[in-house]
């Protein structure tokens, strides 16, 4: 059932529709970081790492000057997997990135169109999305843009394309306010053998506050955020971020609109060059908790 629940949309492009195109390639949606997950996805208006790329790359311009590099690993329910890797150079105005993700579903169910006791046996399933974005600040503001080739394989059937995404960032006249917005998975419909399908739109908007913590210990960082996929119903995002001096970060989230998901957690450690971040994502039901991991890596230009 499991299996099942996660292909579905899938194996509906496979099938074909008799009205409008069906919604395929929904791992598109599926965040392949760790930060954002611990905030319960109330990210696009904070994004300000390599993570950036997925949720809005205007952000890649902010943080340090120089490369970064951030692996992460998603271990999801039985045989779901998702791998991420991004590397990014941030000179102060101007930021380059490019990254690779790759989500993979195993152990799916062969059958006929007449039903059996048993399987005729089982496939896998696997979506591949190559990032490239640059990004650019102007005073306060700050866009984005992102090419995204990528190609989907369902047991013998493939399908390929280009989507872009587009980001804005803006430090608000309020001081510690910052506000962002972004558009994904714009592009034409790609097909399965000859039947055809839409990609996830999807548009999300938010707003990120930074509270200062006494004697230069640190900040809170809390955020909040609507999303909107094709499809889908808009759903709530409340997120925060207790960034320590001492290089440690203790994450937390809340979503609004999710049948299987509400709280998330998650926390970071940051040493020198070098960053370890973890987030947990409890699901409902019988479906167990989301685990994610990722390691990122600072050099100065």
């Amino acid at each position: 059932m499991k299996r099942f629940l996660f292909v579905s949309a899938a194996a509906l492009c496979a099938a074909g529709s008799a009205g409008a195109a069906p919604v395929g390639l929904r791992s598109m949606l599926v965040d392949p970081g760790v930060a954002a997950s611990g905030m319960g996805y109330a990210y696009t208006a904070v994004a300000d790492d390599a993570s950036a790329l997925y949720w809005n790359p205007a952000g890649l311009v902010l943080g340090a000057e120089g490369y970064d590099l951030l692996l992460a690993h998603t271990e999801w329910f039985v045989e779901h997997r998702m791998e991420y890797a991004v590397v990014s150079w941030n000179r102060g105005a101007d930021a380059l990135a490019a990254g690779i993700s790759g989500f993979y579903v195993g152990g799916i169910e062969r059958r006929d169109e007449d039903p059996t006791l048993e399987p005729l046996g089982d496939f896998g399933a696997y979506d591949i999305v190559v990032s490239l974005a640059y990004a650019r600040a102007w005073g306060p503001l700050r866009a984005g843009l992102a090419a995204k080739p990528f190609y989907s394989k369902i047991d013998r059937v493939s399908a390929h394309g280009v989507a872009a995404d587009l980001g804005l960032q803006a430090d608000t006249p309020i001081e510690n306010l910052t506000i962002g917005g972004a558009i994904a998975n714009v592009g034409n419909e790609p097909y399965y053998v000859k039947e055809r399908f839409s990609l996830p739109l999807d548009l999300r908007g938010g707003a990120a506050y930074r509270i200062p913590l006494p004697a230069e210990s640190g900040e809170l960082l809390v955020s909040a955020e609507v999303r909107k996929s094709r499809d889908d119903d808009a759903r709530t995002h409340l997120g925060g971020d207790l960034r320590l001096a001492s290089g440690i970060s203790l994450r937390f989230g809340y979503k609004w609109g999710y049948e299987e998901e509400d709280y998330a957690f998650g926390i970071a450690v940051a040493r020198g060059f070098y960053s370890i971040q973890y987030a947990l994502v409890p699901f409902q039901s019988d479906f167990g908790n989301v685990h994610r991991f990722a390691l990122g890596f600072h050099r100065d230009k």
